[in-house]
């Protein structure tokens, strides 16, 4: 009896109509969202709650004031035909109902000393918990069992067929929608003062500022837990959770916004985080499906990116047994990491991103934001080469796009092109064969053979480049599809003085990633893309892709990015569409894609191909070139071209830098270097033959003509 007195209700008043707005106030504490499958909407926060059905927004004003605490609770219906949402926060109870075109808000208050939380159940009836009394009751006055709690703080959210209630201990109770306590367990250890958990189908997602993890939950109430590797929660900060239907869930905070199913996950490019000590509230719909979320001042809604795992077409493989890890972290990481460089995650705020290593000393690391593990990538496998005679119709590809026209054109200007330094991210090279770059690049930090690292980058004695399969100093190809790559960029015979690649003007840098079996990792590649953003290089050649997605590779293309050196990359030998089913490295910052044609200038049956993913089309068939052993051979695939590509680019890049030069523009500053490569790179486009729109967004290379397009007077 003294139950029923303690939450006796103060009554109904009367019912307000809603008033239409536009766009609510953005003053929020501890607020909530919710969406559903239809994209209708609910938001409460600190001066107003606003509901959005079918397109059109209904608003009431309160006094957050009256409201203690200021967590507000509750949803909106699932069902189309049943326009209704319930919002608690305090002792007050909040019934949004929408009739004959008119929206109503109907405010039912507790007696003093009542705290609530509210959920729609799975069948779209209101269920409330009394955190203070630590029971359950219907909307319709029926109560149920006493909760076997003992925490502070109580959540209360929808678990498939069920209800739950959690404190800050950890311990759940679980009812049946009718307040029948069914069971009572304790799923995790606790958590800090500023926690939230969201419910779904599957379970319970939960996250503090020291972690987040999902707790899957059965039909028989037995369950798992699962710690997932992304918490963007500042600390003091009330995250935004939303666990959807089908299982994925979707997290923002001060450190960013993740969506994800399990373990795995994607970075979710938003506006307007929240500030350091804001709650958020957020929801979504599902893999792909619709987000919104709402922080003290503003927020953001639109679609989420698909997760890795659920795309059909991207290659996805599963992870590597490398032990190693990307992490981000708020501060500074331990020694024994390896720190790549910092992040931004958005204006004014930055992450460290490091590698935790396979083995080190088993220091606490604090300020983890998330964590990924290490994603296998591959090369194309390679055909058995022999080596063979160069034979006059193995030079087709240098007549297909005019390069001794535009060598003419060149030699007539009377200019000696500029260095460019190159990296070729692949299998290695063949350091003893005659046909060899012109120049390698060479550390003028560091001490050779010294077994020292003296430049302190993490590599010892890397003078001309590093081999991150062996960790040693010697790139040594072991595949051959390195050596072929490179051989195309500028394979020069300094004995005979024979130019057999493009660019006589390109200094190497050798970055080797795969090995004999052409298979590499994420962390791997991400560790050599930014070794070389930190050697001056101006042109990386990325003849490899596909792959699983992966953010730590993705941040280290940013941290490159940001140098200005551009990134040339093959777009794939699948045969399928890579702007529907994007390919990696192509939908990384800085990364113009390239795809292959034949011998008659068609698009090779192979190639991948884009309106928007590909920039241009280049030779990649029957391409004879430089293999292991100090022979030729021909291969084919859109490395290739991406190598000729390369070549062609560095070449005209040290032409454009040594007209800047010569009209006295000074080299020394991003925004010139930025000018330069936007000139070479519109003269290839503008100049481009073949346009077929379905295939590339520019068109097969004619290097006379881009000569002509960049420097009309020659």
């Amino acid at each position: 009896m003294w139950c029923l007195i303690l939450i006796a209700l103060l009554g109904f008043s009367l019912p307000t109509q809603a008033n239409e707005i536009k766009k609510p106030e953005a003053k929020i504490i501890f607020p909530m969202a919710d969406l559903n499958q239809h994209g209708d909407s609910l938001l409460a926060y600190q001066s107003k709650i606003t509901v959005t059905w079918n397109g059109t927004t209904y608003g009431t004003k309160i006094n957050a004031n009256a409201y203690q605490p200021k967590l507000f609770t509750g949803g909106i219906s699932q069902l189309e035909n049943q326009a209704k949402a319930y919002i608690c926060a305090g002792r007050t109870l909040w019934k949004f109902q929408l009739k004959d075109g008119v929206g109503t808000f109907d405010k039912k208050v507790f007696e003093p000393g009542v705290t609530l939380r509210c959920v729609v159940d799975n069948n779209n009836a209101l269920r409330i918990f009394d955190t203070k009394a630590r029971m359950f009751f219907a909307e319709t006055g029926h109560y149920g069992d006493k909760a076997g709690l003992s925490g502070d703080q109580i959540r209360f959210v929808r678990v498939g067929s069920y209800l739950a209630a959690m404190d800050d201990t950890g311990r759940t109770s679980f009812y049946s929608n009718d307040g029948d306590l069914l069971k009572v367990d304790r799923l995790t250890y606790g958590f800090d003062t500023h926690w939230e958990i969201a419910g779904g189908t599957h379970g319970i997602l939960a996250a503090d500022s020291y972690g987040t993890f999902e707790i899957r939950v059965a039909e028989d109430l037995s369950w798992e837990r699962i710690q997932i590797p992304a918490t963007p929660c500042e600390e003091k900060q009330l995250c935004g959770l939303s666990y959807a239907e089908d299982g994925s869930w979707f997290i923002v905070g001060y450190w960013g916004a993740y969506h994800g199913y399990g373990r795995k996950y994607v970075r979710v490019p938003v506006y307007n985080l929240p500030g350091k000590f804001a709650g958020v509230g957020a929801a979504h719909t599902g893999n792909g499906g619709n987000f919104l979320y709402f922080g003290p001042e503003n927020g953001d809604r639109g679609l989420l990116p698909e997760i890795p795992e659920w795309e059909s077409r991207l290659n996805s493989q599963d992870s590597s047994e490398d032990a190693r890890s990307f992490v981000w972290t708020k501060q500074a990481p331990p020694k024994h990491y390896n720190l790549l460089g910092k992040v931004e995650v958005s204006e004014g705020r930055e992450l460290y991103l490091s590698i935790k290593p396979q083995i080190g000393p088993m220091v606490e690391v604090n300020g983890i934001v998330a964590s990924e593990e290490s994603k296998v990538f591959s090369i194309d496998p390679m055909k058995t080469w022999e080596g063979r005679e160069l034979q006059a119709q193995d030079r087709w590809w240098v007549k297909a796009m005019k390069l001794d026209e535009a060598r003419d054109l060149a030699q007539n200007s009377g200019l000696t092109p500029q260095k460019v330094r190159v990296g070729v991210v692949d299998t290695g090279f063949d350091m003893s064969h005659p046909y060899k770059p012109v120049s390698f690049y060479e550390n003028p930090n560091e001490v050779a053979d010294n077994g020292i690292d003296d430049d302190k980058n993490g590599l010892v004695d890397d003078i001309y480049g590093y081999d991150f399969v062996n960790e040693d100093n010697e790139p040594e190809d072991e595949n051959g599809h390195g050596t072929h790559v490179t051989g195309v960029i500028g394979g020069y015979n300094a004995d005979t003085s024979d130019l057999f690649g493009v660019a006589d003007n390109a200094e190497v840098i050798v970055a080797k990633v795969f090995n004999k079996k052409g298979l590499g990792n994420s962390i791997d590649l991400a560790r050599a893309i930014v070794y070389l953003s930190k050697t001056g290089v101006e042109l990386v050649n990325c003849s490899w892709g596909g792959g699983s997605k992966s953010l730590g590779l993705e941040d280290a293309f940013r941290i490159l990015n940001k140098t200005g050196a551009k990134v040339l990359s093959s777009s794939g030998n699948s045969s399928f569409d890579t702007d529907e089913y994007p390919q990696i490295p192509l939908i990384y910052p800085g990364v113009t894609g390239i795809g292959a044609t034949t011998v008659r200038g068609r698009l090779a049956d192979y190639s991948n191909y884009g309106k928007t993913s590909v920039k241009l089309l280049y030779p990649g068939s029957k391409i004879f070139s430089t293999v292991p052993g100090g022979g030729f051979d021909d291969m084919s695939g859109t490395s290739m071209a991406s190598g000729i590509a390369s070549g062609t680019y560095a070449w005209f890049l040290g032409y454009q830098k040594a007209r800047m030069i010569e009209s006295g523009t000074s080299f020394d500053s991003k925004e010139q270097s930025d000018l330069a490569h936007s000139k070479v790179l519109n003269s290839f486009c503008e100049s481009a033959l073949d346009k077929p729109e379905w295939a590339s967004e520019c068109g097969r290379i004619d290097l006379y003509g881009a000569w002509l397009q960049l420097w009309p007077q020659n």
